[in-house]
């Protein structure tokens, strides 16, 4: 299992219907390509508030049997702030690789 943290924002800011929270990469050639989403069964992402305004994401990936290569793990969402506006925001894990 692979667990990362990230400082984030609250998820229902921008719900992402179309889109996804969370990415696991692999790199494929030059390129790095997602894997999982959020919606996957082998990942979870967990919000927690800290202090007044922010928060930490925590996002676990269990690793299927037979997986290796290259990975990383990507974070997407919205920060909103004190007038409401939203504000995209992304963070990308160190790069890891799984072998058998």
């Amino acid at each position: 299992r692979v667990s990362v943290e990230f400082w984030g924002a609250y998820p229902s800011n921008n719900l992402l219907i179309n889109d996804s929270f969370l990415f696991v990469e692999k790199l494929i050639g030059e390129t790095w390509e997602p894997v999982f989403f959020d919606r996957d069964i082998e990942t979870i992402m967990e919000w927690k508030r800290f202090g007044l305004d922010s928060s930490i994401i925590t996002i676990r990936w269990q690793i299927p049997a037979g997986t290796e290569g290259r990975f990383r793990i990507r974070h997407q969402g919205y920060s909103r702030d004190i007038t409401e506006e939203l504000t995209p925001y992304e963070g990308i894990s160190s790069e890891f690789t799984v072998a058998r």
